[in-house]
């Protein structure tokens, strides 16, 4: 399983969950998201976290993965 990491910037902090996946994939839908969510391949801080989870500064959010990499899904478009 391949994994992208991202840190929570202090401008993100209290954002929705979805909505800074649905910024960092412009080109993947928040639903799709929330459904990956519910399937725990979306941890913060190393710990499942649903949708409407609110950012913190600092949270480390990492989004788990097969090939391919969806940010190469969004390149390809």
């Amino acid at each position: 399983m391949n994994r992208d990491t991202f840190e929570v910037q202090s401008e993100q902090e209290g954002e929705r969950l979805d909505k800074y996946l649905s910024s960092i994939y412009p080109d993947i839908s928040r639903s799709f998201f929330q459904r990956i969510l519910k399937e725990n391949q979306i941890l913060v801080n190393d710990k499942p976290q649903k949708a409407n989870y609110r950012l913190k500064t600092d949270d480390i959010v990492c989004l788990l993965y097969t090939s391919p990499s969806p940010r190469d899904r969004t390149r390809s478009r």
